[in-house]
């Protein structure tokens, strides 16, 4: 029998478990549905005549597959194109990365890149006395962000 897969979210080795006679073989597969690829057969020697022989042979070559981000958070949306792009408010560069949970051997999408775009300032409003006591008409517009505006006596 095989050794306990240290990957056992990547592999499926459950036709290799029960031992491997001399002179046969097993398939390893990648284990869906968070891994694909091609299963490749492990042998076992036919001349073996040691009973903790592993069968000899390479591992698949599993991809992952990760499963569509489930709730879009702010600031990311699809385009036309069905691709990941910042909404409307946000700026940067959107990067998706797959996350693989070894517990559960579950697969999920995580997005990143997107910062929310900094908002103008509204406009001073003076209220009251200090409508007689400070000049504030540099800040009657919105003022942008990393901007000032000036407040005179």
């Amino acid at each position: 029998p095989l050794e306990p897969s240290q990957d056992s979210c990547r592999f499926d080795d459950s036709n290799c478990s029960a031992g491997v006679l001399p002179g046969t073989s097993c398939e390893v597969h990648c284990r869906p549905p968070s891994f694909q690829g091609d299963a490749t057969a492990l042998h076992c020697p036919a001349d073996n005549v040691l009973p903790s022989q592993q069968p000899a042979g390479m591992l698949p070559n599993c991809t992952l597959v990760c499963t569509e981000v489930q709730a879009v958070p702010d600031g990311y949306e699809k385009s036309v194109h069905n691709e990941w792009c910042c909404a409307s408010g946000y700026r940067g560069a959107p990067h998706t990365r797959c996350v693989l949970n070894n517990s559960s051997c579950s697969t999920r999408q995580e997005l990143s890149g997107c910062v929310r775009q900094p908002l103008p300032c509204p406009p001073l409003q003076l209220q009251g006395q200090d409508l007689c006591t400070f000049d504030a008409s540099d800040c009657n517009a919105t003022v942008t962000p990393n901007a000032s505006c000036v407040v005179r006596c």
